[in-house]
């Protein structure tokens, strides 16, 4: 007679994972539309440097509010990281459909026209921010004629960082300064520092810190 240990028919429990980096992988098409129910599982999601196109966005874009509609608006996914993704006006388009459901938003250098931030704007207006608390636009292209139109939507932001973009009009920098008392915002210090000098250069009256 043989005998065999027993083996356990209990499931060892994984622990839910919490961050996924994926940063330059080129990862193609079909390499992200596998990921996207991984990337809505989890917390903090880094894909910086690999080229998206507006197909993979609206897909995505689509799959996170239907996930969003089955979790009764709990989103597991909290922070969206998209920088260097070569994203553009049609990509940020797509992308706006869902940005309200993710807290933190990181597209840092990428080139948006007014076109693309319009679409940007229009999204957050209609759901009054949703859950989007931060969103980083360094280097974006983001020009004082585009601070002065999407002013009453940038104002909302908990973090917004703006730096590295060319804000050097009066009008725009004067339109974001009037909504807001800088001293007592929670803006990004790099951003405060960046609106500062432009007030300085325009010889614009504002007070930030």
């Amino acid at each position: 007679m043989v005998w065999y240990p027993k083996i356990s028919t209990t499931k060892r429990k994984t622990k839910r994972l919490k961050k996924i980096e994926l940063g330059r992988c080129n990862i193609n098409d079909h390499g992200f539309y596998e990921l996207i129910p991984l990337i809505l599982k989890t917390e903090v999601v880094i894909l910086d440097g690999n080229d998206l196109f507006p197909l993979e966005l609206r897909i995505f874009a689509r799959q996170l509010k239907e996930k969003v509609a089955e979790a009764k608006g709990v989103m597991k996914l909290q922070t969206l990281v998209l920088s260097n993704c070569s994203l553009l006006d049609d990509c940020l388009f797509e992308l706006s459909r869902c940005i309200t459901h993710i807290p933190n938003v990181d597209l840092r250098n990428n080139k948006f026209t007014i076109e693309g931030l319009r679409a940007l704007a229009k999204f957050c207006r209609k759901s009054d921010m949703g859950k989007l608390k931060s969103i980083n636009l360094r280097g974006c292209g983001v020009t004082s004629d585009e601070l002065e139109e999407l002013a009453d939507v940038f104002i909302k932001f908990e973090t917004l960082n703006l730096a590295g973009n060319s804000l050097n009009g009066r009008p725009g920098v004067e339109e974001f300064c009037r909504f807001i008392d800088l001293r007592h915002c929670r803006l990004h210090e790099q951003s405060k520092k960046l609106i500062q000098e432009s007030c300085r250069k325009l010889k614009i009256d504002s007070k930030i810190f």
